[in-house]
């Protein structure tokens, strides 16, 4: 009855030490990436311009700028520009512009690699040349 008793109290005192730990842990990612929506404190917003067509394109290109440190990204089908807040102590503008190209899409600042924009579904293949930004002031300026 004792070995019992003492493997039950060791197998309770292994699996708290290690929700302890998983908690702590999603602790830390919690710090460094805010959720959707939800503001960060040194958050700057930014508009540049980013090439595509249509509604597939917005969800790739939404979907692609949101790394950590990103808390909105909304791309203009239009305008053929996202806006972007993020947080700079997180995320660089650098950074959500190359993962936005890794999908295939140009930016003003980086123009993504042939292999990458030959993997765009058909719809979505935009004209290499095509102008990016019908608000010529908006590109890459804070808000």
């Amino acid at each position: 009855m004792k070995s019992i008793l003492l493997s039950a109290l060791f197998l309770f005192a292994f699996s708290f030490a290690g929700f302890s730990q998983e908690t702590e842990t999603k602790a830390q990612e919690t710090e460094t990436k805010a959720p959707e929506g939800e503001a960060i404190a040194s958050a700057e917003t930014v508009t540049f311009g980013v090439r595509g067509n249509c509604g597939s394109c917005k969800r790739v290109i939404d979907k692609a700028a949101m790394i950590d440190g990103v808390s909105e990204a909304d791309w203009d089908v239009e305008d053929k520009a996202i806006t972007v807040t993020y947080d700079p102590a997180v995320a660089s503008l650098d950074d959500i512009h190359a993962s936005i190209a890794q999908t295939g899409y140009d930016t003003d600042k980086v123009s993504a690699e042939k292999k990458n924009y030959n993997k765009i579904t058909g719809c979505c293949k935009y004209n290499r040349k095509m102008k990016m930004s019908r608000a010529s002031d908006a590109e890459g300026k804070v808000q």
